[in-house]
């Protein structure tokens, strides 16, 4: 069975996606280096009582400022950065699934190279919203984006849901 469908991805898609991407950008090292400076604080100040007294001070303020830029400054400074990026509408692409796996590729490339599509192997989870199913690949870094106003007919999201439900790595969510 192979499944083809002619999707547009417009700049509304990818600022969307990256709101997206950010909204799952936890900052861990920030988190964990903010959580150790104030258990080191407070374990020091427990431990000397009155000495070091500023300096556990100071590395438990250091920790807290730490974990209040990860969670809330950086992710407001990458929101406004996302909102002056200059996005453009991208050529229109063409999706085929079938049981090999995934391809998604531009339509209108001018060298016509044959490629080969990600093994279902290679995906590491699907997620559906109420506008978009991203297919999320074992690099990590690539991500396909594929608008649901753009599907013809639900045969692609019933293939994928067939193929990732039963894995636990099939992820219906709302915006």
């Amino acid at each position: 069975m192979e499944i083809k469908e002619r999707i547009n991805v417009k700049k509304e898609d990818i600022y969307n996606m990256n709101m997206y991407l950010l909204s799952h950008n936890k900052n861990l090292g920030l988190l964990v280096v903010g959580t150790g400076f104030i258990g080191l604080g407070i374990y020091d100040l427990i431990k000397n009582k009155t000495e070091d007294l500023v300096y556990n001070i100071l590395l438990i303020i250091v920790g807290v400022l730490g974990i209040i830029f990860a969670l809330f400054v950086n992710k407001y400074l990458l929101q406004k950065k996302m909102k002056k990026n200059i996005y453009e509408d991208m050529p229109p692409i063409e999706v085929t699934a079938n049981n090999d796996g995934i391809l998604y590729k531009y339509i209108e490339e001018e060298n016509q190279k044959e490629y080969l599509p990600y093994k279902w192997n290679e995906v590491l989870r699907v997620v559906k919203t109420e506008e978009y199913i991203y297919i999320h690949l074992n690099d990590r870094r690539s991500i396909m984006l594929i608008p649901l106003r753009d599907l013809k007919n639900d045969k692609l999201l019933e293939f994928l849901k067939e193929k990732y439900i039963p894995q636990r790595k099939y992820i219906e969510r709302k915006n």
